[in-house]
Protein backbone atom coordinates (compact mmCIF):
# COMPACT_ATOMS: atom_id res chain seq x y z
CA UNK A 1 0.00 0.00 0.00
CA UNK A 2 1.05 3.36 -0.63
CA UNK A 3 1.33 6.43 1.52
CA UNK A 4 -0.49 8.95 0.93
CA UNK A 5 0.80 12.72 0.54
CA UNK A 6 -0.50 15.25 2.70
CA UNK A 7 1.45 17.59 -0.19
CA UNK A 8 -1.91 17.86 -2.12
CA UNK A 9 -3.45 20.90 -4.29
CA UNK A 10 -6.05 23.24 -3.11
CA UNK A 11 -8.55 24.41 -5.58
CA UNK A 12 -8.97 26.67 -7.24
CA UNK A 13 -5.75 28.08 -6.11
CA UNK A 14 -3.76 25.45 -6.95
CA UNK A 15 -1.38 25.68 -3.70
CA UNK A 16 -0.39 22.50 -1.60
CA UNK A 17 -1.69 21.48 1.06
CA UNK A 18 1.01 21.01 2.94
CA UNK A 19 3.15 23.87 2.07
CA UNK A 20 1.42 26.71 1.16
CA UNK A 21 3.51 27.01 -2.46
CA UNK A 22 2.13 26.73 -5.63
CA UNK A 23 1.04 22.76 -6.36
CA UNK A 24 3.10 20.79 -7.61
CA UNK A 25 5.69 21.84 -4.88
CA UNK A 26 9.14 20.57 -4.72
CA UNK A 27 8.79 17.55 -2.28
CA UNK A 28 5.32 16.66 -4.83
CA UNK A 29 7.71 16.86 -7.44
CA UNK A 30 10.25 14.49 -5.63
CA UNK A 31 7.73 12.31 -4.51
CA UNK A 32 6.22 12.16 -8.27
CA UNK A 33 9.30 11.30 -9.70
CA UNK A 34 9.57 8.07 -7.09
CA UNK A 35 6.34 7.20 -7.66
CA UNK A 36 6.86 7.08 -11.39
CA UNK A 37 9.95 5.65 -11.24
CA UNK A 38 10.58 3.94 -14.50
CA UNK A 39 7.63 5.04 -15.34
CA UNK A 40 7.58 9.05 -17.39
CA UNK A 41 4.52 9.27 -19.79
CA UNK A 42 2.34 8.08 -17.11
CA UNK A 43 3.21 10.28 -14.65
CA UNK A 44 3.31 12.80 -17.87
CA UNK A 45 0.07 11.53 -18.24
CA UNK A 46 -1.70 11.95 -14.84
CA UNK A 47 -0.36 15.92 -14.70
CA UNK A 48 -1.77 16.30 -17.61
CA UNK A 49 -5.08 15.82 -16.42
CA UNK A 50 -4.14 18.68 -13.38
CA UNK A 51 -2.39 21.15 -15.96
CA UNK A 52 -6.35 20.89 -17.96
CA UNK A 53 -8.21 21.26 -14.45
CA UNK A 54 -5.58 24.38 -13.42
CA UNK A 55 -6.18 25.53 -16.86
CA UNK A 56 -10.02 25.64 -16.69
CA UNK A 57 -9.43 27.19 -12.79
CA UNK A 58 -7.31 29.89 -13.62
CA UNK A 59 -7.93 31.35 -17.07
CA UNK A 60 -5.97 34.64 -16.74
CA UNK A 61 -2.83 32.74 -15.79
CA UNK A 62 -0.83 31.72 -19.32
CA UNK A 63 -0.91 28.52 -20.27
CA UNK A 64 2.70 28.36 -20.81
CA UNK A 65 3.40 28.98 -17.21
CA UNK A 66 1.16 26.23 -16.15
CA UNK A 67 2.68 24.58 -18.89
CA UNK A 68 5.91 24.96 -16.89
CA UNK A 69 4.69 24.57 -13.39
CA UNK A 70 2.70 21.03 -14.20
CA UNK A 71 4.65 19.67 -16.82
CA UNK A 72 7.48 21.54 -17.72
CA UNK A 73 9.43 21.04 -14.30
CA UNK A 74 10.53 17.50 -14.76
CA UNK A 75 13.46 18.77 -16.72
CA UNK A 76 14.43 21.57 -14.12
CA UNK A 77 14.98 19.13 -10.70
CA UNK A 78 18.35 19.34 -9.35
CA UNK A 79 20.73 16.64 -10.26
CA UNK A 80 20.47 13.17 -9.15
CA UNK A 81 16.46 13.63 -8.88
CA UNK A 82 15.20 11.05 -11.00
CA UNK A 83 15.32 10.81 -14.72
CA UNK A 84 18.73 12.73 -15.15
CA UNK A 85 19.99 9.62 -17.32
CA UNK A 86 18.25 7.10 -19.47
CA UNK A 87 19.27 3.79 -20.29
CA UNK A 88 21.06 2.16 -23.43
CA UNK A 89 18.16 2.15 -25.97
CA UNK A 90 15.42 4.56 -23.79
CA UNK A 91 14.18 7.97 -25.17
CA UNK A 92 15.43 10.50 -22.27
CA UNK A 93 12.70 12.43 -21.25
CA UNK A 94 14.89 15.54 -21.34
CA UNK A 95 16.65 17.58 -23.47
CA UNK A 96 20.09 16.73 -23.15
CA UNK A 97 22.05 20.27 -21.60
Amino acid sequence: MRAMSMHVPIRPDWICAACGLPWPCMTRKRQLVTEYHGAYVSMMLHLSGFFIEACQAMPVVASGVLHRRFLGWRCELPAGVGWQSAPAGHARPCPAK
